[in-house]
């Protein structure tokens, strides 16, 4: 879990720098991919033992001694699914972005602003609008 967050930390680092031009987002997104890859297999991992503690939770008899506390427990699966949705979106919004970025790069300078406003600058605005629902599900994380 721990290097999940690094890499989500250094990721965010990145994207929030004061891109000025072109071959600043060109650099900084060069920069993000090995990151976005390694945190993508961590994060794959993280999903994988949240679905296999849903699995085991669908399994438990009505009369088993671990559901005193079903309540809050289900209030966290339903959290953490939540959670995890939208952050699988964050990482497919990145991929994205990263691609278009290459693409930018492939481009001659004259064309890169443009291009940059008509491709990337959407996908900007998709992030922005992620970040605020995934932002308000942190508030509504269940207590303990």
């Amino acid at each position: 879990m721990k290097q999940a967050l690094d890499s989500a930390n250094k990721i965010g680092a990145i994207k929030r720098r004061d891109f000025q031009t072109t071959k600043d987002y060109i650099d900084a997104y060069e920069e993000l991919e090995p990151l976005l890859a390694e945190f993508d297999d961590k994060f794959r991992h993280l999903e994988s033992i949240i679905d296999e503690g849903a699995k085991r939770d669908s399994l438990r008899g009505p009369l088993n001694v671990q559901r005193l506390g079903w309540r809050s427990h289900q209030a966290w699966m339903l959290w953490d699914v939540e959670i995890f949705a939208l952050l699988r979106q964050d990482i497919e919004l990145t991929k994205k972005q990263v691609a278009l970025v290459k693409d930018m790069a492939a481009l001659p300078e004259a064309y890169q602003v443009k291009f940059w406003q008509k491709n990337f600058q959407p996908l900007a605005e998709e992030e922005e609008a992620l970040r605020q629902k995934i932002a308000s599900a942190q508030a509504r994380k269940p207590a303990k």
